[in-house]
């Protein structure tokens, strides 16, 4: 048996013996999905070459209040242009859902995989594509109406522009979002987080407030911050979860 094999048994008797799992999904499980993350260097420099400005830039809520054209132009081209359904990782997390054994995913995507896969109980911390909504009249608009749009997505009631429901650099996530997500922390024996590291944006938030026993990591590059773990396993998670099954 090899030590990832070895650690997968640990994994799931962790798993077995716990009351209250919560998972904690990172943006790593996303890229590994096919879809882009922020973080991805190369993506990040061919977007830079195309539209003059980095991914980060873009999606900032100051360029979106500037440059809403340019804006849209990026986010149809280049982040809604994947559509590939969640793989065996999300599947899996579906899975351990129904069996009552995983009480709640946080996730930091906005493609909703987890939701796509089937899991019910998630806190989707930066928002999602699907959830989109004009920004004076609030009617809400599909994931298809933002991909189909001309230049600016306009609301068909009110004429203003439809807005992406997900969160942009610069601005602050939903105070109701955040108490929830802390909530499941607090009440977490186990947290499970995949796809990331300790220190990912927001993950390191969320321990000040896990007073549970086991904290288990999923990631493959290894993280200095590891050490806060009791079981690290440094393999992709639709390489573990999956196994877990």
């Amino acid at each position: 048996m090899s030590l990832t094999e070895k650690k997968i048994t640990q994994l799931r008797h962790i798993i077995n013996n716990s009351h209250h799992l919560v998972c904690v999904v990172g943006s790593n499980m996303q890229k590994e999905n096919g879809y882009p993350i922020m973080q991805e260097s190369d993506w990040a420099y061919d977007i830079e070459m195309k539209y003059g400005n980095s991914p980060e830039e873009i999606f900032n809520t100051s360029f979106y209040s500037t440059r809403k054209e340019q804006f849209f132009d990026f986010f149809r081209d280049e982040m809604l242009s994947k559509n590939d359904p969640p793989n065996e990782a999300f599947k899996a997390l579906a899975e351990l859902e129904h069996k009552g054994i995983i009480k709640t995913i946080i996730t930091t995507g906005i493609y909703s995989l987890p939701v796509v896969a089937g899991c019910k109980n998630v806190i989707e911390l930066y928002g999602s594509v699907y959830n989109n909504y004009c920004g004076h009249c609030r009617k809400k608009y599909s994931l298809d109406y933002i991909k189909n749009s001309k230049k600016v997505p306009i609301c068909d009631v009110c004429h203003s522009v439809v807005r992406p429901g997900v969160f942009l650099y610069g601005e602050m996530i939903d105070n109701q979002v955040m108490t929830k997500a802390m909530e499941e922390i607090t009440m977490a024996d186990t947290l499970l987080v995949v796809g990331g590291s300790l220190v990912s944006p927001n993950i390191d938030n969320f321990l000040r407030y896990f007073k549970g026993k086991k904290l288990v990591i999923v990631n493959e590059e290894p993280h200095h911050s590891d050490v806060k773990a009791q079981l690290v396993i440094n393999d992709k998670a639709l390489n573990v979860l999956p196994k877990i099954l």
